[in-house]
């Protein structure tokens, strides 16, 4: 890719990929060396529709002065050409993270409301001073949450990566759609703690971020979900019914502290968590009167593996690796030999493709299987309509015998005497259920 210069970043020197973390029809996320001595980067190159330019630029800008230890910060931002194309790259660079994800915690370990609340807070205060700024997060969930490792003292208890990525996403190229839509799901990777109006296509908000705050911390005290659906039609609808008075009551239970506030941050409609994002900070806030705190990009924040923290059993969990581990080398490998030599707009299209055959191929799976299961209930319905059918034969059969003697007694007296009985022919087996595996 040869990289022009834009009107707020100057000509930037090209750098080599390291590694393919994800791809989309949006872009595609990538980790570098920079060359330089500062390390790896992880880059986002989002593609830009003709005529967002200036609102994305604008946009990375705001997020370029941004800062706060709990949201990962986003280095610098430049506007790429890639070769042979018209279209442009806006290209988002941000220092490589470490730490666990949160989803990995959490398999592992159950956490009290005292250690949630030493464990959110600072990124409660982080959001609040985001949506200060005029900014969302967008994307909050146990897999872009990461728990940092002890000695980053410069660092929360929790980072968000990822920040900011689909509303910078939807103004360089458009609205993502509702869920479903492939652009969606590439970007908002866990629609269960995404807020109701996202998931119907509207841009998020900071309504929408504290939805998805709420929704994982309750997530974290439960141990589940606070909402689930096999479909997406389905988890709109159990959202759109608010949380069941079952989880309202374990919630209750486990964290009689937050769970009013989390309640109202998890209601269906924007308007009605209105202040509660303040209500939220103010009520983790008191859950963490005692627990120490460090100073960190100027900012008081908590000091999660002091002595005196209740996160401190987390540390065994909390590992320095970057956070591009977790994804697949495999099958990224695959995608980065083939598109080698291509130019970065038909790799994009190839990368793409790739996924849509993915897609396709998992999806064909799951007819197979359904299919398969459907034939098998066919094949037992129509072996028990044949049994029942030949046993209301015989049972008409034997009905009209007995009529036949009472209107004939000297036959009833001629057959009295049974005939020699005769063997039954060997069953022949008309259907056979598989054996169970």
């Amino acid at each position: 890719m040869t990289e022009v210069p834009s009107a707020r970043n100057g000509p930037q020197r090209d750098r080599s990929v390291q590694k393919l973390l994800r791809v989309g029809t949006w872009g595609q996320t990538l980790v570098q060396e920079s060359g330089d001595g500062q390390g790896a980067r992880l880059v986002h190159e989002v593609a830009v529709r003709a005529g967002d330019l200036d609102d994305a630029l604008a946009l990375a800008d705001a997020w370029r002065a941004f800062h706060h230890p709990a949201i990962h910060a986003l280095a610098h931002g430049t506007v790429a050409q890639p070769a042979g194309s018209p279209g442009q790259v806006l290209r988002l660079e941000r220092p490589l993270p470490r730490g666990t994800p949160l989803v990995q915690v959490l398999a592992k370990v159950t956490l009290g409301e005292d250690a949630v609340a030493a464990l959110f807070l600072d990124l409660a205060k982080g959001l609040g001073e985001l949506h200060t700024a005029g900014l969302v997060a967008g994307n909050l969930n146990a897999e872009t949450l990461l728990l940092c490792p002890p000695g980053a003292d410069e660092a929360a208890a929790l980072l968000l990566v990822d920040a900011g990525l689909a509303t910078l996403v939807a103004a360089a190229s458009g609205p993502l759609g509702e869920v479903g839509n492939p652009r969606f799901g590439q970007l908002l990777t866990v629609p269960e703690v995404v807020a109701p109006e996202v998931l119907a296509g509207q841009v998020p908000t900071p309504a929408a971020d504290l939805f998805s705050l709420a929704a994982v911390i309750a997530g974290s005290l439960l141990g589940r979900p606070i909402f689930a659906g096999s479909t997406s039609a389905a988890l709109r609808a159990e959202m759109a019914k608010g949380v069941e008075a079952t989880d309202t009551a374990d919630l209750t239970d486990i964290a009689p502290h937050l769970a009013p506030v989390l309640l109202r941050g998890l209601a269906a409609q924007p308007w009605a968590r209105a202040g509660g994002l303040a209500e939220l900070t103010d009520a983790l806030a008191a859950l963490c009167a005692s627990v120490p705190t460090t100073l960190a990009d100027d900012r008081t924040v908590l000091a999660p593996w002091a002595p005196g923290s209740p996160l401190i059993a987390l540390a065994a969990y909390a590992s320095a690796v970057p956070w591009s581990a977790q994804f697949p080398e495999s099958a990224l490998q695959v995608v980065g030999s083939i598109a080698a030599n291509a130019n970065p707009q038909d790799q994009a299209k190839l990368r793409a493709a790739l996924d849509q055959l993915e897609l396709e191929r998992q999806r064909a799976q799951t007819q197979s299987e359904t299919a398969g299961r459907n034939l098998l209930s066919r094949l037992i319905i129509v072996a028990l309509f044949a049994l029942l059918a030949v046993a209301i034969a015989a049972t008409a059969v034997r009905q009209a015998h007995r009529a036949q003697l009472e209107l004939h007694p000297q036959r009833a007296a001629d057959t009295a005497a049974p005939p020699p009985v005769q063997p039954l022919p060997k069953a022949r087996v008309l259907f056979e259920t598989p054996a169970p595996k």
